[in-house]
């Protein structure tokens, strides 16, 4: 066991004294958390590890309680240590929705995980939290990891100030475009692999602790066009329309048109993705892991194939098929 397990192990057998069977790593995502499956004689549980330091874990216990008073299926807190960042929750199961999608299931499933999605940004308050806004600030702070973690750290890729201005105008003109949005709560990580498929075809949602108070098209553009699976055109075109027409009845969508709508959730794709693309990176150059690497393609292609649909970014467009995705073509060597 490394420290960190090691005291997760000590908490559960001698402060609450659980006759603990085993303990196993169950996953570790993109931040700086991991998740253990312990096994009791009777159970299995799931304890999280969030660092203190590093992770609050005092926003995932106010997110849950706000989620649960909506109906929606998250895991129930059992057991907590905010002091060492670590809790007991209840277990999903293992039915990631990544594990489980199939061409044939598809529609199916995600007009499960879009109901709850509607769920979740029909929430107006979070207590004993305020959720933080997803705002230009925040925007900038991605936009410049994007530039030092991705394109500096990474690719080592030296641009002049003309292709820098050309990357701000690009991420104004994305940043522009999702304030423009109604704003509701979001997951902010709402995906593939943070959604389960449960008994009774109830999709059970983890991984909710950084949710934000932002635009409307964010959750839904991270489900359609996951960082970790693509489908057809044609299946996000009528999966984003059910999302559309449902939003809209509950007036969630403002005045925007559904062709407004459309532009908006290509616009926001691209910024998620951009920030994907130094989120996965990071976790190679600063975590020693390089898991998430082979998905990197996968969020440039979506980046290089909706800068060539907007005029707009028609600029941008042309550094990144010229200059950008040929180096990282290079270094990334596969």
């Amino acid at each position: 066991m490394d420290i960190r397990q090691d005291q997760l192990y000590r908490w559960i057998t001698e402060t609450l004294r659980w006759p603990l069977q085993s303990i196993d790593l169950l996953a570790a995502d993109a931040s700086f958390r991991r998740y253990f499956r312990i096994c009791l004689p009777d159970k299995t549980l799931v304890a999280m590890d969030a660092p203190p330091e590093k992770e609050a874990i005092h926003h995932f216990i106010a997110v849950d309680q706000a989620f649960r008073q909506e109906g929606l299926l998250v895991p129930e807190i059992i057991a907590e240590d905010p002091t060492n960042g670590f809790l007991i929750i209840s277990d999903l199961g293992d039915d990631l929705l990544l594990r489980i999608l199939t061409q044939d299931n598809a529609r199916t499933i995600y007009h499960l995980a879009i109901d709850q999605l509607l769920v979740i940004h029909q929430v107006k308050t979070v207590p004993s939290w305020s959720l933080p806004q997803f705002n230009q600030h925040f925007m900038e702070k991605e936009m410049d990891n994007f530039m030092d973690w991705f394109l500096g750290r990474y690719l080592q890729l030296p641009l002049t100030q003309k292709e820098e201005n050309c990357l701000q105008d690009a991420f104004q003109f994305l940043m522009d475009s999702a304030l423009e949005q109604p704003q509701v709560c979001t997951h902010l990580d709402y995906h593939s692999r943070n959604l389960t498929l449960m008994p009774n075809h109830r999709i059970g949602i983890l991984d909710f602790q950084d949710a934000h108070w932002g635009p409307i098209t964010y959750d839904v553009v991270s489900l359609l066009r996951d960082c970790y699976i693509q489908w057809p055109d044609n299946l996000v075109h009528d999966l984003l329309k059910y999302y559309f027409d449902k939003a809209k009845k509950l007036k969630l969508t403002g005045t925007a048109t559904w062709e407004q709508f459309q532009r908006w959730f290509d616009l926001m794709g691209m910024q998620r993705h951009l920030k994907a693309s130094f989120i996965f990176t990071r976790k190679l150059l600063r975590d020693d892991d390089p898991s998430y690497l082979d998905d990197v393609p996968r969020t440039l292609g979506y980046i290089q194939k909706i800068a060539g649909e907007y005029p707009e970014l028609r600029k941008f467009g042309e550094l990144f098929q010229t200059i950008i995705y040929p180096k990282f073509e290079e270094v990334y060597g596969r």
